[in-house]
């Protein structure tokens, strides 16, 4: 468990170098999986001083992504990270 890194499994099909490329043409920086999990995961780090606007940046541009490449989220990402912000404010 590390609270610095997020571990997602990547969807059947997706191209990971295209989704890296593609997100580092928005500025946002994601890597491979590691271990047992390269060929199935990519990691998004959260070290450092992370606002809650820079992680709807990150997500924004994962959902922008994943829609430029094909891959079309049943619910906005965004729209749900919006959400979670706002019921945290009060």
């Amino acid at each position: 468990e590390a609270n610095t890194v997020t571990v997602i499994v990547k969807p059947n099909g997706l191209d990971d170098s295209k989704l890296r490329s593609e997100m580092e043409n928005l500025g946002v920086t994601i890597a491979r999986g590691s271990g047992p999990f390269k060929q199935t995961t990519f990691r998004i780090g959260h070290m450092g001083w992370i606002t809650p606007t820079d992680t709807l940046a990150m997500i924004s541009a994962l959902e922008l992504t994943l829609e430029k490449i094909g891959f079309k989220p049943k619910r906005s990402m965004t729209k749900a990270a919006m959400e979670v912000f706002k019921s945290n404010l009060y």
